[in-house]
């Protein structure tokens, strides 16, 4: 059917025939068609073609565009675009900042400098008869000493006490502990925790009777401080005071005019007070008081009476 078409329509118009016919026979049988290329318009009618941009990110700013790949992007690949742009908005901002300082630098007026004029340290004198530099002598403004002492001489310095603040006592220590003396000439004596005195001291007893540590002073930090512990009540122990503890000075270092004197002369001994020695019989009584009415007395009494060490297999 469409073969007779065909031939109908040849008949009908033979120029068009012969025209394709013609055509046919010019080209060759093995050659492919080929497409016929469009021709681009040029000058300010030719279109381009921009990347389309995407919304803004949290990386970029403004003008920043991200492109769509083709493929999708990994993990790591994504954080290093975003890393990217996020370099790039930051240099772009610290270019205009010193871009703007510079601005600021140029524009400001610069200050004008005055030159310090020093005192001259010599005049110029003219003196009559002088021959040589022309008559002309440089005298010093200031004259110097003609006296240098030889011995160097010494400033007396002022000594700045430091301030007195009151010493913080240790929790542990409380009025009725009983303690062990770590150093000094009663050292590994257990004793019984009286008071702070006004000095930061530890006011201290044995009792003297039972293991012979009389009432002393003492540092803070040379105290162990136990777990048992004696109810003192309301006695309170204000009548002693740092005054009953100080020495007079029985040997002074300071010799005399005669020198005979020194060698007959014996060096006295220490020897306690006798109103220091009412206030410690005063003061055993009243702990030894406390002590009787204990439970466990008999052991209070053997602990306070025996020094502190230790045995085998003790650390």
């Amino acid at each position: 059917y469409f073969l007779n078409l065909k031939i109908i329509n040849m008949v009908t118009s033979p120029k068009k025939a012969a025209g394709t016919a013609s055509k046919d026979a010019a080209k060759p049988a093995s050659k492919k068609p080929t497409s016929k290329k469009v021709s681009k318009p040029k000058g300010k009618g030719r279109k381009t073609i921009k990347p389309k941009p995407v919304k803004k990110t949290e990386a970029g700013g403004k003008n920043s565009y991200q492109f769509r790949p083709n493929r999708k992007l990994n993990a790591k690949e994504t954080a290093y675009k975003k890393l990217r742009l996020e370099v790039r908005d930051k240099s772009r901002v610290t270019m205009k900042k010193a871009k703007m300082n510079l601005i600021n630098r140029l524009m400001k007026p610069k200050r004008k400098v005055v030159p310090v004029k020093k005192a001259p340290l010599f005049i110029k004198k003219k003196v009559k008869g002088m021959l040589r530099n022309k008559g002309i002598k440089y005298v010093p403004v200031e004259k110097p000493k003609n006296y240098f002492n030889t011995t160097p001489t010494y400033v007396k310095t002022t000594k700045h006490k430091a301030p007195k603040f009151p010493v913080k006592l240790r929790k542990s220590l409380t009025p009725g502990t009983l303690c062990i003396i770590v150093a000094g000439s009663q050292k590994g004596k257990r004793v019984v925790f009286l008071k702070q005195m006004e000095s930061g001291l530890c006011l201290v007893t044995g009792p003297f009777k039972m293991n012979g540590c009389p009432m002393k002073r003492i540092e803070q930090q040379f105290l162990i401080a136990t777990s048992k512990k004696i109810d003192l009540g309301k006695k309170s122990f204000d009548t002693v005071e740092d005054k009953h503890f100080k020495r007079v000075q029985l040997n002074p270092k300071k010799m005399k005019k005669d020198d005979t004197e020194v060698f007959n002369k014996k060096s006295k001994k220490y020897q306690v007070s006798a109103s220091r020695k009412k206030s410690q019989k005063l003061i055993d009584a009243k702990i030894m008081m406390i002590i009787k009415k204990q439970k466990d007395k008999f052991l209070i009494i053997n602990y306070l009476q025996h020094k502190f060490g230790l045995d085998k297999n003790q650390y």
